[in-house]
């Protein structure tokens, strides 16, 4: 089993039936190179495999070195170093080609150690040239971005734009500019819209369907809600919408105004019978003229069931009266002496 030449002209070396110029069974080693010749191709690889001689490697160009499957090129490396999978001419240190214009599966894939049919995250194209991205949890896809138009979605845990500990809230943005602008693009008279939707099946009168909370520090350094705007099932049955504004005082967090939704708007109370209702202790509608700075009010007792008309309240007034008018026209006033004319 040394040296077999045989009549056709075949060497043999490990072997006595020499198939090819030079059979050699066991391991070759060369101290110095081991060197193909050029001329090869992807269809017949310098180094492939008896019976699958058109799979294997081969010296695409100078310097390259290409890697073939069934007479195809699926890799190459080139001569600066750059792997190219599906493409020729790889212009980064790892260049993929698409293989179809819109799949998920068409590029990139990392899958689990625990399964290897299990995918981690898809990176491929989406539509002519454009790009997706989607990742996994338990093969379940938990996130998917596109750059088409096709709906993009996180549905895994909370989001943080300018923290890397988002634990209060699904999305969650810091920073010390504008945290968040909206701006609408659209023709006529629409304009960016924000959208709190409650979407429950038990919903009942009084329930609120969707808050604004303002959030600061207050003096002992502890986050507090300082106002809300609250949008409110007012009228259940018929469809009636009411919106209320809270506000703090100390350790007090309550409803300040209320509109509803039949119109009415309230202060100091819930249920407003008229277009403006006032209530609270001895309410007052105060009244001041920027330019003179003459002030006056509108006031009630509740003790005693009167109604105050204050006119002059600083006593800056250069000929203080209450009138009264009807279409425009003086039918009456009450001057500064008591006089009624």
């Amino acid at each position: 089993n040394g040296l077999v030449v045989t009549s056709a002209g075949n060497v043999g070396i490990g072997t006595t039936n020499p198939q090819k110029t030079l059979d050699v069974s066991g391991i070759i080693r060369a101290d110095n190179q081991f060197q193909g010749v050029t001329g090869n191709t992807e269809t017949a690889p310098a180094y492939s495999w008896s019976g699958d001689k058109d799979t294997g490697m081969y010296r695409a160009s100078a310097d390259t070195l290409g890697f073939t499957t069934g007479g195809t090129e699926r890799m190459r490396i080139d001569s600066n170093g750059n792997v190219g999978i599906g493409t020729t001419d790889p212009v980064t240190p790892l260049t993929i080609r698409s293989s179809v214009l819109s799949s998920q599966d068409s590029a990139f894939s990392i899958v689990s150690a625990a399964n290897s049919f299990e995918p981690i995250i898809k990176i491929a194209e989406k539509s002519t040239e454009g790009c997706r991205i989607h990742m996994y949890d338990g093969g379940v896809e938990k996130i998917a971005f596109y750059t088409d138009g096709t709906d993009n979605f996180i549905n895994a845990g909370n989001v943080g734009i300018g923290t890397t500990n988002p634990s209060l809230a699904k999305l969650q943005i810091e920073g010390s500019n504008d945290l968040l602008r909206l701006t609408s693009t659209r023709d006529g008279a629409g304009g960016a819209e924000i959208a709190l939707v409650h979407d429950s099946a038990s919903t009942a009168e009084g329930d609120a369907v969707g808050l604004i909370n303002f959030i600061g520090k207050n003096v002992d350094d502890t986050l507090t809600t300082w106002a809300s705007i609250k949008g409110i099932h007012g009228d259940y049955t018929n469809k009636g919408g009411d919106i209320s504004f809270s506000t703090r005082l100390g350790n007090n967090f309550e409803e300040s105004m209320r509109i509803t939704h039949d119109g009415n708007v309230g202060i100091g109370t819930t249920n407003p019978g008229e277009m403006l209702h006032i209530s609270g202790a001895s309410p007052k509608i105060m009244l001041t003229d920027t330019t003179t700075n003459v002030a006056g009010n509108i006031s009630a007792d509740s003790g005693v069931g009167s109604l105050f008309i204050n006119a002059d309240l600083n006593g800056t007034g250069s000929a203080s009266a209450i009138l009264f008018k009807i279409a425009s026209i003086e039918k009456m006033r009450i001057e500064s002496n008591g006089n009624v004319g």
